[in-house]
């Protein structure tokens, strides 16, 4: 995973980063990112990487969904 912080804004306490995440398998997300009352920069990073792992396991479930559905089988009777 990559990053570029493209942009920061302060919302009382609450700093938000507009970044742009590149993730393993080569997609690009550009998602503003909430980091409530950080401490230091290392908090903003953790919060990029959390969000960017995030990102990862909804994109891959999205895909495991998709298999799912292929496989179900509709209009068919089924003995339980």
């Amino acid at each position: 995973m990559q990053y570029i912080i493209n942009s920061i804004r302060q919302e009382n306490e609450i700093v938000i980063t507009n970044t742009t995440i590149t993730l393993d398998n080569g997609t690009i997300l550009t998602l503003d990112i909430s980091h409530f009352m950080p401490q230091n920069i290392e908090d903003i990073k953790l919060g990029i990487t959390n969000r960017a792992i995030s990102e990862q396991a909804k994109l891959d479930t999205i895909n495991d969904i998709k298999t799912l559905i292929d496989i179900i089988p509709i209009n068919q009777n089924i003995t339980i």
